[in-house]
Order: structure tokens, then sequence, then C-alpha cells
């Protein structure tokens, strides 16, 4: 642990420290010399002891730490995914409803069209611009089989006069014919 490494540290510097204190107070250099180097080889591979343990449980725990933190990152990244693919099949469903499906419904009702049909109707409630176009295709065919019912009545009221003014020509025609014959014909 990095706290019990610095107190050693400090331990080693207050034993160099009474080390020297005691050499400058004897006076006996070379015998304290050799204690010296001895304490100051034994306080090395103590702190070097240290160092290696605070540097191994640094990297342990700095690896720890950086797995943790790839394994919390990985989480959020699979939370985005599923969140993205969410959003991607909401996308795709609201094309399809939103465009794909008022598309064909207008395809269908074209080729009721096409075929005479106009009776066929479009039912929508959308008010996009496929909605618009729903409605006004609608309108269209509604308008469509107005006209053609006012063509058909118009044309057999046409036929009727025409059967009536053809009965009544050939009505004037006997007629004619009769009263030519009686001019015609002599009297006798």
């Amino acid at each position: 642990p990095p706290g019990r490494a610095l107190e050693d540290i400090s331990k080693a510097e207050a034993a160099l420290a009474e080390t020297q204190a005691m050499m400058a107070g004897h006076g006996r250099i070379n015998t304290d010399i050799a204690g010296f180097i001895e304490l100051r080889r034994q306080m090395d591979d103590l702190l070097n002891e240290r160092i290696l343990l605070f540097t191994t449980g640094s990297l342990a725990e700095a690896n720890r730490l950086s797995q943790a933190q790839i394994a919390g990152s990985l989480t959020w990244m699979l939370i985005f995914a599923g969140l993205a693919g969410a959003i991607g099949v909401v996308a795709v469903w609201q094309l399809v409803t939103g465009v794909v499906r008022p598309i064909r419904m207008l395809h269908t009702a074209a080729a009721h069209y096409a075929q005479g049909d106009l009776s066929y109707r479009i039912e929508t409630d959308a008010i996009d611009e496929l909605g618009l176009l729903s409605r006004a295709m609608s309108d269209m065919a509604e308008e469509l089989q107005f006209a053609r019912a006012q063509t058909a009545e118009i044309n057999a009221g046409l036929e009727q006069q025409v059967v009536q003014r053809t009965q009544a020509l050939a009505a004037t025609n006997r007629e004619l014919a009769a009263g030519f014959l009686c001019a015609v014909e002599p009297r006798q």
C-alpha cells in the first residue's frame, strides 16, 4: 500500500539522520561507515521492496480499474446499440406505415379505376401529402362516377328521343306515302 511505503521511507530517512548524528558525535568514522553502508543497503533493499510492492499493487489496481472501465464501456455500448436497433425498428415501421402502405393503397385504387370500378374509395385519415393525394383520387373517382352516371342518363334520354323521333318520322312517312298513293292513283 502507498501509505506504508511512505512510512517506511520516513523511518529510513530518520535512521539515516540518526546514524549521521552518531558518526559526528563519536568521531569513530571508519567503524561507523561500515555500519552506515550496511544500514544504507538495508534501507535501499527495503525501499526497493516497498516500491516494487507499491508499483505492482498500483499496476494491479490500475489493471483492475481499466478492466472495470472497459466492462462498463462495453455495457454502455451494448445499451446504445440496443437503443439504436430499437430506433431503427421504429423508423422502419414508420416508413412502412407512413409511406409504403399509403402508396400500396394508391396503387390498388388506380388499378380499380383503370378497370372501370369507380366505386372503390381510399379510406385514410392522414394529413400528409399521401393522405391529400388519396383523398384527391377518391374525390376524382366520385366525380367521374357522377359524370358517368349523368352521361348514361343523358344517353338514355337521347336514345328515347331518337326512338320517338324515328317512330314519328316513320308515321309521317306512312302518312305521306298514303297521301301520295292517293294522289297518284287514278280515280275511277
